[in-house]
């Protein structure tokens, strides 16, 4: 205890702009997930709880993320105008394939330095 009778103005101001933050906060909308890839990698998906459905081609809708596991490159470049689309109209992409991660961190491939 410091024995203070007085109050700390930074303190004072510091809570003030945490409860104006978290009284004005909104969650951000909740997007469907859909899964382009190995099986084993959605399957991993849904073993830790989330709800993952599969990319079979066609329209993306906007509120969906697709999310782009290893063998997906096969399967989106039939697709790549929908998926163009679908990052345009401000749709969610998440993931990395093992060509990314290459070219991004130099990692040599069976041929060389990937490129």
């Amino acid at each position: 205890m410091t024995g203070r009778t007085e109050g700390e103005p930074a303190a004072e101001t510091l809570t003030a702009n945490i409860l104006e933050y978290v009284s004005e906060w909104t969650p951000s909308p909740r997007r469907q997930a859909v899964y382009s890839g190995d099986p084993a990698g959605k399957a991993h998906l849904e073993t830790a709880g989330l709800q993952v459905d599969s990319y079979s081609g066609g329209e993306l809708k906007t509120d969906w993320v697709l999310i782009v596991g290893p063998g997906s490159d096969k399967a989106l470049a039939p697709n790549k105008d929908a998926v163009a689309a679908f990052l345009k109209a401000g749709g969610g992409l998440l993931g990395k394939t093992k060509q990314v991660y290459r070219k991004r961190h130099r990692v040599k491939s069976k041929k060389g330095i990937a490129n």
